[in-house]
């Protein structure tokens, strides 16, 4: 359970072949985003990473962690994640970027955050794993997990999507991939 998670802030820079980060600092770099926001930001590695990279730029990290700070940590804002935080921060040309965790939100609660956020005009960088086989539904993926049909989600709710796909399957059963999704609104 993610309640069992004590944090510890990494304050080391990420892998410099993190695709996934990659992908998000090559979002940020050319959409000029002036506000990011992190969710299941964790460590903060990755919104100080950014941070480091962009420092004039606006960076918020959110999680739902019982142990993770709130406050300022390093320049990085920090708080819980809720759908109302969304709805109290929201500004013009503002970025929310997850990694590895939609996939922890139940089918119902995905499609309520991202009808919220789309709602608020926020855009969104997804870098998750995600199925060959979940193109309209979501399907289990473990205890709390799932893969979910984000390029049709987005769509159906009514963002711009433009999706990366940059291989094939990367897991031993080949049903895994990786997935890389700027959806604005």
């Amino acid at each position: 359970s993610y309640k069992d998670l004590a944090v510890k802030v990494e304050k080391k820079i990420p892998r410099i072949n993190d695709d996934r980060i990659n992908f998000i600092v090559r979002v940020i770099l050319e959409y000029k985003y002036k506000k990011v926001i992190e969710i299941g930001a964790y460590d903060l590695a990755r919104p100080l990473h950014y941070k480091r990279l962009f420092p004039e730029t606006d960076v918020w990290a959110l999680d739902i962690i019982d142990e993770f700070p709130i406050g300022v940590v390093d320049n990085i804002n920090t708080d819980r994640f809720n759908l109302e935080w969304f709805s109290d921060n929201s500004a013009p040309n503002s970025l929310i970027t997850c990694s590895g965790t939609l996939s922890y939100f139940k089918p119902h609660e995905l499609k309520e955050f991202l009808k919220h956020i789309y709602k608020l005009n926020y855009d969104i960088a997804i870098a998750e794993l995600g199925s060959h086989f979940a193109k309209t539904n979501s399907i289990k993926r473990g205890v709390i997990s799932y893969h979910h049909p984000y390029v049709s989600l987005l769509t159906e709710i009514g963002f711009t999507v433009d999706t990366i796909h940059p291989n094939h399957a990367f897991s031993l059963s080949g049903m895994e991939r990786r997935e890389y999704i700027l959806a604005t609104s």
